[in-house]
């Protein structure tokens, strides 16, 4: 009979350990699961950020936006561009978009729900353009773009922010 209770005490501590075993890896589980879906969320969020930085900056110095002559309507912008023709920066565009709202002009860029800012400087460090605020945020992602401005090379710096601390 002393054999049959030292395998009940056996069957019972294996019992427990696999029970703790169990616990252990089903507690892990949702903490697992949330920390891929948080990465994932970011990792989407920051591909986004690229994609939406990457179109503004090109939008910006390849085209004149829409209608093409907005800084003379600005009312009617659709769509901001500052080039008089690809790569090559107008400045009575650049001057105009002092004028536009915050918000309008984040809607015309395409880069909502992002918040953004934008620099124009030439290469010889003369400062041409500052609109935006560069925020406290987790997430940015920047796009540099080089562009004619008059008879200077100029330097664009559009930077997105997200997920604001």
């Amino acid at each position: 009979m002393a054999s049959h209770s030292i395998r009940g005490q056996m069957l019972s501590a294996d019992l427990v350990i696999s029970a703790s075993v169990f616990m252990m890896v089903f507690a892990t589980v949702p903490a697992t699961v949330s920390f891929s879906t948080m990465r994932l969320t970011q990792s989407s969020i920051q591909k986004d950020m690229s994609y939406s930085g990457y179109m503004a900056a090109e939008s910006i110095i390849m085209g004149a936006g829409y209608p093409g002559d907005w800084e003379s309507s600005p009312n009617d912008l659709q769509s901001i561009g500052l080039a008089s023709s690809p790569r090559a920066l107008d400045l009575g565009k650049l001057s105009a978009l002092s004028g536009i709202g915050y918000d309008d002009a984040r809607n015309a860029l395409f880069v909502s729900p992002y918040d953004f800012s934008l620099q124009i400087s030439a290469l010889s460090g003369e400062h041409i353009l500052s609109y935006g605020d560069a925020l406290d945020s987790t997430q940015i992602h920047t796009e540099t773009r080089y562009a004619g401005c008059g008879n200077e090379t100029c330097r664009l710096t559009l930077t997105l922010y997200g997920g604001q601390k």
